[in-house]
């Protein structure tokens, strides 16, 4: 089980704008951490809500995550996949024995990989943001302190990603208001009639062209 000091640890990298996939990777390592022998990894869904993309998997073969980057979401697609679809926990004790991993067995057994829990990140909406999961180089079913531990993991790693994207929302919003303000103001500019705008206190905050080649003021 997480620490209530690991627990704060975790949130207080959120809470300092460190960047997302630095503390995906150090969530992962922590998990990874509590489980001997045990593997993570953390998908995104893309804007597509379509497709998951690996945003860290520290510990997982390279060979294995060329294979499976960028998977669709469906029904049988692996325990992630599959996770994302159903919105609920998936555990796999059996990699080879599971119909889900028809596809992505071969991609498996080549990395060393037995058994795979995957567990939906969800926002506080929701909506589906990706998965965590867990492997293991063994046949193995999740106990209740394992279960309990991929959720704690899933709703840390929810609340970053949906801080990251809130500021990265943020910040694109007040782009759009740069770039709109400059619209309005050619499209002000481009009016005959003279147009003055007032603050509260009367001076002048903006005069368009009309204004500035009357009286010489500047916008």
């Amino acid at each position: 089980m997480l620490s209530v000091e690991e627990v704060l640890d975790a949130l207080k990298m959120i809470l300092v704008g460190t960047p997302l996939k630095e503390v995906l990777t150090s969530l992962t390592r922590l998990i990874e951490s509590k489980g001997d022998g045990m593997l993570c990894s953390i998908f995104l869904l893309e804007r597509d809500g379509l497709h998951l993309r690996y945003a860290a998997a520290p510990s997982l073969p390279e060979s294995y995550r060329s294979a499976t980057d960028g998977i669709a979401v469906g029904p049988d697609v692996g325990s992630c996949g599959t996770a994302a679809f159903t919105r609920q926990s998936i555990f796999v004790s059996d990699i080879l024995a599971d119909l889900k991993w028809v596809r992505f067995r071969d991609s498996a057994v080549a990395a060393g990989l037995r058994a795979s829990w995957s567990s939906p990140i969800l926002s506080h909406e929701g909506e589906v943001l990706g998965t965590f999961g867990m492997y293991y180089r063994d046949i193995r079913s999740p106990g209740q302190s394992e279960i309990e531990l991929i959720d704690n993991a899933s709703r840390i790693a929810g609340i970053a990603i949906e801080r990251d994207r809130s500021s990265a929302a943020l910040l694109m919003a007040f782009e759009d208001i740069k770039k709109s303000e400059g619209q309005l103001r050619q499209t002000v500019d481009a009016i005959p009639q003279t147009i003055v705008v007032l603050g509260a206190d009367g001076s002048v905050l903006y005069a368009n062209h009309a204004v500035q080649d009357y009286t010489g003021l500047s916008g």
